[in-house]
């Protein structure tokens, strides 16, 4: 082999090591950025849920205030999907954290699956005082245990 071919092979190798190199440092970031936690943790998701149920449920309130039962009604809707997303929020947690919220969480849920029975607004004012109360206590609880803002 003349220093030509020397070299064109020199430079193939040297060119296969630097292909090497790449590929392996894109894999190797490629995995890394992989790596990274975009999703919320489940005390996150659990304060956000909960932000959301008290929204909604606020809404309920400011619906039966205004006498408007079909919009009381939506409001109501949007609770029982707020309060969906808390229970399965909640079952995200630790087992510590899930137990001491999850009796206290799936008894609000049936309440307000409940109030979704009412035919008047007397009748959802009447179990909507009962479920907000309950509710305030799971915010406190929620509050604390997934230490929300």
């Amino acid at each position: 082999m003349d220093d030509a071919e020397t070299q064109v092979v020199m430079r193939r190798r040297q060119s296969t090591r630097l292909r090497w190199v790449v590929s392996v440092t894109v894999a190797v970031l490629g995995i890394a950025s992989g790596c990274g936690d975009d999703e919320p943790s489940a005390e996150e998701q659990v304060c956000d849920a909960q932000s959301e149920l008290r929204g909604a449920l606020d809404d309920v309130v400011s619906d039966l205030q205004a006498a408007n039962l079909g919009d009381a009604n939506e409001a109501l809707a949007e609770a029982g999907d707020a309060m969906d997303e808390l229970v399965a929020a909640v079952d995200d947690l630790a087992q510590e954290e899930r137990e001491a919220l999850a009796p206290e969480v799936d008894a609000l849920e049936s309440d307000i699956a409940a109030l979704q029975d009412a035919q008047d607004l007397e009748e959802l004012g009447a179990g909507l005082d009962a479920v907000l109360s309950q509710a305030q206590v799971i915010f406190d609880d929620v509050t604390e245990t997934a230490s929300c803002d």
